[in-house]
């Protein structure tokens, strides 16, 4: 019997990847990859605070991978997380893929009541 909790049986690179929408913000220089391991080519040293869009993550070993869409429908990898410790900052409420926050109504400030 298959396992239910696997949609896709497709054996590409992508294919055990969560989706997921959001930024992470290097908390230190870190490499961007042409594939998810510490073994594969260097495209770029990504220096500290540099925003990096990811639309999935997968946790392999130790590490937590992040994959950034790049052009002509290739991705860049990095690191987000080694053994659980984040190596930056993922941006509050940027990991939802629907809505932009300043619609939630829960972010309007509240009135002043002017009442004695």
């Amino acid at each position: 019997a298959k396992p239910t909790n696997k949609p896709s049986t497709n054996t590409n690179v992508n294919s055990d990847w969560t989706k997921q929408n959001g930024v992470f913000v290097t908390g230190g220089a870190i490499n961007l990859r042409t594939g998810a391991s510490t073994n594969s080519k260097v495209i770029a040293m990504l220096p500290t605070n540099t925003e990096i869009k990811y639309d999935a993550y997968r946790t392999e070993g130790q590490y937590t991978w992040l994959r950034q869409p790049r052009a002509n429908g290739q991705y860049g990898y990095l690191v987000g997380r080694d053994n659980g410790q984040a190596w930056g900052t993922f941006k509050e409420g940027s990991a939802t893929a629907s809505k932009p926050a300043e619609t939630k109504p829960a972010n309007k400030p509240a009135k002043p009541t002017n009442k004695p």
